[in-house]
């Protein structure tokens, strides 16, 4: 095989991160990925609305846990702002939009499952809510819908109750007031109710999905507040959640269900009597928790979109000629509960919004007028991924990623699964195939690549924090990789780095060693398959983290370490010959748990960037360097929950680095632009799988636009979120 030269090595792994001049500009970060939101804690459901009247779509969340609901106002550009909280009953579990007192305002009800109450929050006009007024309704109400049942003009109330088998009636007298009015039985543990015209008779009919009785109940209407005793239709096993549309074109109204224990979708088509046909099912994902429709391909037929709780995923049904639907899937962010649909970026497509209970967070996934929804590609690993990294391992000219893997949730004394290596393999084209993976030490944290050899192929070092060692893989070229002899380092390792210490033009290595409080220097011997003896020096308490770069500007490679548990930065200073001066500390944030560097100001100077993961302050900050070694004190730009990882780049094309940050407990990727000034923008988040743990960026899909990759340590995967800030780049 023809050997390379370092030279061009090195431009293998600089694929990932070399600069490139975008051929237009966002003002925003725009990947294909959702955004993510941060709301509440138990999300129950939602409703999407304009409550301020400006004509963008807003959103109100009722919170299960905190008895509350937020009111989120969109800006039109699938951004929404802070949360405004507003006090509800005990436990709501569904929430509806309508106008309770005709002043022209839309307005909200909750129904509230322990207080066995609706609560009524009038509108102001203004995205404001006033005094909230509950009203009783049944046992445990466990959804609640909105229609004049009485047909005197005013909004009336419809509640399921699923301790008592039965829905409630509550009469509105327009003012914002309702009273109960008669409960009628239904299946059993009823969940979800609709209200439509079923038998086009101008009266409101009712359906309702009985999860214990596997079936809807249709009641229908005399318009006058009473129904008839309940037909039952069997659909798909524990009903949870309805939608209401004509789904064949026949201008009948039609029934859908998300049926939960069965993973499907039972349709069931109308008829001019209020009849409906026996369910036709559709298999979706895992665990359908809720339900919308929407036109989300424009081609004027009704479309299904489903939230799979348990899969993690959207379906799609998208709707043909006479009723059938063909099924597309994509990432709906970690447990999606509740749906909605909407146009939240003014394009005229239909969105998506759901909510990822497990991240306490909602999504706005995109829709690009195909029914093609903006959500990151996934990809399974073997066991909880904590570390990744990019480069071209099979030399085809693709960035591959490489990810280490532990069998357990780290910081636990049982070791015995031991850690693995994933070389996912790029086809060009954005997708990615994993190579077998091989085991890498008991509990990897953290790798790094370079020929470490001089055979012209790239290798691997993963650390490993229960052994103190450093493993050797030295790579074929083709992306498989043989283990060599390991490498005993400094105690609990957390970070490791290759970067060329002594000018002998050979990668060499630093590690950041926790719970020494030290990093270990590893000189690499430029004409045989080893290293030297690891030579350590201390840093600041507990580093977690390893960045290079020349800081003195003096023509020689330096380290910064970022020491979670003493609130800085440790600056050494190289000598040229692999050898460090003392640690220089340099005050941060709270619990700085990232370090990386770059020039943030146009100054030449060499800056770092900090992402501190402490949960009262969670920031990333700027300290700019002097070209001396010194920095400023440090800025701080608001990140998002527990940011710990951290990747540079020009994301927009304005020639300004920008950050991007993983938000671990909120499940999400931060990305802050750079104005060329040391200073970073308003972060906006997109969402991963659960528990992002890493963070790489390179141009996976050869469109000339850097892309995101991140390892998700609870999903077990990694997230791809592909650039669509421009549609062409012109590289330098």
């Amino acid at each position: 095989m023809r050997l390379l030269s370092l030279s061009l090595l090195v431009g293998l792994l600089l694929l990932a991160t070399a600069p490139a001049q975008l051929a237009g500009l966002c003002s925003s970060p725009e990947f294909k990925a959702a955004r993510r939101f941060r709301v509440g804690e138990v999300l129950a459901a939602g409703v999407s609305a304009d409550f301020n009247g400006d004509g963008k779509f807003d959103l109100a969340v009722a919170d299960e846990y905190a008895s509350t609901v937020s009111i989120m106002l969109g800006d039109g550009l699938a951004r929404l702002g802070a949360p405004v909280v507003y006090q509800v009953g005990s436990s709501p579990r569904s929430i509806a939009v309508g106008e309770f007192n005709a002043d022209g305002k839309l307005d909200l009800v909750t129904g509230n499952g322990n207080s066995e109450d609706v609560t009524v929050l009038l509108g102001d006009g203004a995205g404001g809510f006033g005094t909230p007024n509950s009203f009783s309704a049944g046992s445990d109400p466990s959804s609640v819908a909105i229609g004049d049942f009485n047909r005197d003009g005013n909004s009336d109330l419809v509640t399921t109750n699923a301790a008592s088998n039965s829905v409630s009636i509550l009469l509105g007298n327009g003012l914002g007031v309702f009273t109960l009015a008669r409960t009628l039985m239904v299946g059993m543990n009823p969940q979800a109710v609709g209200v439509g015209d079923f038998n086009r008779d101008q009266k409101l009919d009712l359906v309702v999905a009985n999860a214990d009785s596997n079936s809807v109940s249709i009641l229908m209407g005399s318009g006058r507040a009473t129904f008839r005793w309940p037909l039952e239709y069997a659909v798909g096993d524990s009903p949870s959640s309805l939608t209401i549309n004509d789904f064949n074109g026949d201008n009948r109204i039609d029934i859908a269900s998300a049926n939960l224990a069965s993973d499907n979708v039972s349709i069931l088509f109308g008829n001019d009597q209020g009849n409906f046909n026996a369910s036709a099912d559709f298999g979706v994902g895992e665990g359908p928790s809720a339900i919308t429709d929407g036109d989300f391909n424009r081609d004027g037929r009704r479309d299904i979109a489903v939230a799979n709780y348990n899969s993690d995923t959207i379906s799609i049904l998208f709707g043909e000629e006479n009723g059938g639907f063909t099924l597309d899937s994509f990432d709906g962010g970690p447990g999606p509960l509740f749906i909605v649909a909407r146009d939240f970026n003014g394009d005229n497509n239909t969105d998506l919004c759901v909510g990822n209970q497990p991240t306490r967070a909602v999504s706005i996934i995109l829709n690009n007028a195909q029914g093609e929804f903006a959500a990151v590609s996934n990809f399974t690993l073997e066991g909880a991924p904590v570390a990744l990294l990019t480069a071209d391992f099979n030399n085809d000219g693709k960035l591959d990623l490489v990810s280490v893997n532990n069998q357990e949730e780290e910081d636990t004394t049982d070791h015995e699964v031991g850690g693995t290596v994933s070389v996912l393999l790029n086809d060009g084209a954005g997708d990615f195939i994993e190579a077998p993976h091989f085991s890498a030490g008991l509990l990897p944290t953290s790798v790094a690549a370079a020929d470490f050899n001089g055979d012209g192929r790239l290798d691997l070092v993963v650390a490993d924090s229960v052994t103190n060692r450093v493993f050797v893989f030295w790579g074929n070229g083709a992306g498989g990789f043989t283990p060599g002899a390991p490498l005993p380092v400094g105690l609990s390792p957390r970070a490791i780095v290759s970067a060329d210490f002594n000018g002998d033009n050979t990668p060499d290595l630093v590690t950041a060693n926790r719970n020494s409080d030290n990093i270990s220097v590893i000189l690499g011997h430029p004409r045989r398959r080893g290293f030297s003896t690891a030579v350590n020096y201390s840093t600041g308490s507990h580093p977690l983290s390893v960045a290079v770069s020349d800081f003195n500007r003096d023509g020689k490679q330096d380290i910064a370490t970022a020491n979670v548990d003493s609130q800085n930065v440790s600056i050494l200073l190289g000598s040229g010959q692999g050898g460090f001066s003392p640690a220089a500390n340099v005050t941060t944030g709270t619990r700085p748990s990232y370090v990386a560097t770059g020039d943030f100001n146009r100054d030449s100077n060499p800056d770092l960037v900090v992402a501190n993961k402490d949960i009262g302050s969670p920031y990333v900050s700027i300290m700019l360097g002097t070209g001396t070694g010194a920095f400023s004190a440090a800025t701080n730009f608001p990140a998002g929950e527990f940011p710990s990882a951290i990747v540079i780049r020009d994301f927009n094309g304005d020639g300004n680095l920008d950050v991007a940050v993983v938000n671990a407990t909120s499940s999400s990727i931060a990305v802050l632009l750079g104005n060329g000034s040391g200073g970073l923008g308003l972060a906006t988040r997109f969402g991963t799988g659960l528990f992002p743990s890493s963070i790489v960026s390179g141009d996976f899909n050869n469109d000339g636009a850097p892309d995101l990759a991140a390892t998700n340590f609870a999903s077990g995967t990694v997230s791809i979120l592909y650039n669509n800030c421009v549609t062409s780049l012109s590289k330098k």
